[in-house]
């Protein structure tokens, strides 16, 4: 019996372990991330301009999360600072920019140590973005 019970003690502790382990993705965001991809179902997406502007556009923006919940993000040259949050039960990213006070809220379609797949819905417009992390 006595072996039964810590048998099924070791057993809980190691679950209880695994489970506080994992990251979230408060945790995993924080850093800077290099896009690598940018796609989206834009009618203007198949033209060959326009994927290629995509394509210039991915090589050269790149967003940093600090855990302080502040974000610099940089697309095509241009800088901005803001505040993120992530809610949703690690669903969705909100960022707030600075200066304008507009507000992005994008949905985390994963996100591991290396990787952050986010994507945004404007009407029938979707458009995916992936993030590698830069060590």
């Amino acid at each position: 019996m006595k072996a039964k019970l810590l048998t099924s003690l070791f057993v809980l502790a190691v679950i209880l372990c695994v489970c506080s382990c994992q990251s979230k993705p408060e945790d995993l965001i924080i850093g800077k991330w290099q896009m690598t991809e940018l796609t989206t179902n834009s009618p203007e997406a198949d033209n060959p301009d326009v994927k290629e502007f995509y394509a210039e556009m991915a090589k050269t923006s790149e967003s940093i999360f600090n855990a302080d919940l502040t974000c610099v993000n940089t697309v095509n040259s241009i800088t901005t600072k803001g505040r993120w949050t992530i809610l949703a039960d690690g669903k969705q990213l909100h960022i707030i920019d600075d200066d304008s006070g507009s507000k992005s809220i994008m949905t985390i379609e994963s996100i591991t140590s290396d990787c952050l797949v986010l994507t945004t819905k404007t009407e029938d417009i979707e458009t995916k973005t992936v993030y590698t992390k830069v060590k």
